[in-house]
């Protein structure tokens, strides 16, 4: 009996041992010459489990059927979190099958002397070997932009997570592994793409492994992520290489397919997915990293332009950022005395104001005057509101650059009060632009010079009465004539009211006829809907952005508006926000998709439109003044 027990524990033990093997043959993906992987963790999910892996593959099978349109480049995350999409990405980048794949990545850690490095190991991977492509790999270390490192390209997640999936889905392809440092500017990036173009053909495709935005919770993460992909599809290089890593880890890996779809004829792109680690994990409250997939399809090199036009190293787009009404007298002067000016922006900005940053133009409606040292003059109001330099002053930190001042509190503390916002406005660096209520002027417009572009900004206020049609018609025919796109600042309205009325309506209309390409309104502390007319859009109101006024919800919710002016085109997005007692935060979830649902049922606009508006998008694709 004995023996027999003894028989059957040296056959567990050999089962045992045979399984471990099986097991640990299974779970290493990869034999990739580098440091055991079995602790590192991507996003909270361990490389322990390979199982993600495995469930990806099935989940996207090899795809058949060759795409009839040339796939030549494709954006992938290299996070193993984003399996899936990576997955997915592969079974349609990888579908006919080339002979090489282009890998270029960020250099994670930056090491090494060159700006961009390259190994020619192969690999030997779970599923199968993958060869580097030795002929295109000599014919760039031939050249000036690369040096061969395997050892730091071999310890790079950028390009070793991605081998299993193309062993999977292209088994006979080989492959050239490129890390890329986040010093390559537009410069070296053009002039490596047109050396790399000439041996660029049907049987390569390049893949950028890149991730978007770091560190950022889940909700501003997404507002970075359409900043980034409406640069990509608009061939936007200078928004590119000027995002930092709360966009994009790898500016240059991304611009190389970018060029490479402005040098073939008739060529596009196509955005597979989008999402980011908070969104998986079903908590927009934590850091996040976020995940772009994309194909760039179609051209023919044998069409393509025999010299290729001149890339813009200049941003093409402008930014701006628009809020409503903005006090700091009364009570929310006490909360600035109390608890500091940055306590009303915390919970809005992120934790490096990322919400603030990356625009051209921030503004909102001022409701007071900027007096020496806040004073208030005779005689005093019952509504009567005055801020000291000191206090605007913060809104730099924030940046704010610019304010319509066309409202009925300008004129609180007097003439005396209006000259003193000027002169402080003018000493604190910032634009504005406004007369008093019902009357204009040359103050009622400035002009800015942005990107290459000429900004017209005119801001009227009619409160107490009706603007001089005539002479609003000559300032924005005076505007449309001298610049690019013409933007103006309404300040009308019954207060209180969601609804526009049919005075607003008139006259905003009359402004699109004279020339006006986009409106922005404030006065009646609450929110009102939109109005698309001729093709341009009428913002009736965005409520309040920074006030006192906590008597009522209404009152206490805004709205603030980034239009985005690319290619003589405006895009918006709607961020929606709650005050607390004058201290602003973003809506989520359910309160964001309820306000943008209401908002759409106060507004006015085409089919198109009210479909993206319900994920607070707006996409306009006409064209404003040239």
């Amino acid at each position: 009996m004995m023996g027999k027990n003894k028989i059957i524990l040296l056959i567990c033990i050999l089962l045992a041992t045979s399984l471990a093997v099986v097991f640990f043959d299974l779970v290493k993906l990869d034999n990739l010459q580098i440091q055991d992987r079995q602790d590192k963790k991507i996003n909270n999910v361990s490389l322990e489990d390979r199982g993600i892996f495995f469930e990806s593959l099935e989940k996207y099978p090899i795809n058949k059927n060759k795409i009839k349109n040339n796939i030549f480049a494709g954006i992938s995350p290299h996070h193993l979190l984003a399996a899936d999409l990576i997955a997915e990405l592969f079974s349609v980048a990888l579908s006919n099958q080339p002979k090489t794949v282009l890998i270029i990545g960020p250099n994670h850690n930056e090491l090494g002397d060159a700006l961009m490095i390259c190994s020619d190991y192969s690999w030997d991977t779970d599923l199968g070997i993958i060869e580097s492509d030795m002929e295109m790999i000599n014919i760039l270390l031939e050249s000036d932009f690369i040096k061969l490192d395997n050892e730091i390209v071999k310890n790079d997640h950028a390009c070793f997570n991605l081998l299993p999936f193309i062993k999977h889905y292209s088994p006979n392809s080989k492959v050239v592994p490129i890390l890329m440092s986040r010093k390559i500017d537009i410069e070296h990036s053009l002039e490596f793409f047109n050396f790399l173009k000439n041996y660029i053909n049907d049987d390569v495709v390049i893949i950028s492994s890149v991730d978007f935005s770091h560190y950022l919770d889940g909700e501003i993460a997404q507002v970075k992520d359409l900043e980034t992909i409406s640069a990509i599809q608009n061939s936007d290089y200078g928004a590119i290489f000027k995002m930092t890593n709360d966009n994009l880890d790898c500016p240059s890996c991304v611009a190389i397919p970018m060029m490479m779809k402005d040098y073939l004829e008739n060529s596009k792109i196509k955005i597979l997915k989008n999402t980011n680690s908070g969104i998986m994990h079903n908590n927009l409250n934590v850091e996040t990293t976020s995940y772009v997939t994309a194909v760039f399809f179609g051209g023919d090199k044998q069409e393509a332009k025999e010299e290729q036009e001149k890339i813009l190293i200049e941003p093409t787009a402008i930014k701006f950022l628009f809020f409503g009404d903005l006090m700091f007298d009364r009570h929310v002067g006490d909360i600035i005395d109390k608890k500091g000016f940055d306590y009303l922006f915390e919970n809005i900005a992120g934790k490096e104001k990322e919400f603030f940053q990356g625009c051209d133009i921030i503004s909102a409606n001022l409701e007071g005057a900027v007096t020496d040292d806040g004073a208030h003059y005779d005689p005093k109001m019952a509504y009567d509101f005055a801020f000291a330099p000191k206090i605007i002053a913060n809104l730099k930190n924030y940046n704010f650059n610019f304010s319509t001042i066309a409202n009925n509190h300008i004129f609180d503390q007097g003439e005396q009060g209006i000259i003193e916002t000027r002169k402080n406005l003018d000493d604190l660096g910032f634009s504005y632009s406004g007369c008093r209520d019902r009357k204009t002027g040359d103050c009622s417009f400035k002009i800015l010079n942005i990107a290459g572009k000429k900004i017209g900004m005119a801001s009227f206020s009619m409160v107490y009465g009706i603007l001089s049609e005539a002479e609003v018609e000559k300032i924005i025919t005076n505007l449309e004539s001298k610049t690019n796109a013409v933007i103006v600042n309404m300040h009308w309205g019954k207060e209180y009211s969601r609804d526009y009325d049919a005075v607003q309506k008139t006259f905003a209309r009359k402004l699109i006829d004279f020339g006006a390409d986009l409106i922005i309104g404030h006065h009646p502390h609450v929110v009102q809907g939109v109005e698309e007319y001729k093709g341009k859009y009428i913002f009736y109101s965005l409520g309040n952005f920074i006030f006192d006024q906590y008597f009522s919800k209404d009152t206490q919710e805004g709205l603030a508006v980034k239009a985005v002016l690319q290619n003589n085109n405006f895009e918006f997005t709607l961020f929606p926000f709650l005050s607390k007692k004058s201290q602003v935060e973003l809506m989520q979830g359910e309160a964001k998709k309820k306000f943008l649902d209401d908002f759409l049922l106060r507004s006015d606009v085409g089919v198109e439109a009210a479909e993206n508006m319900k994920f607070g998008l707006i996409k306009d694709n006409h064209s404003p003044a040239q």
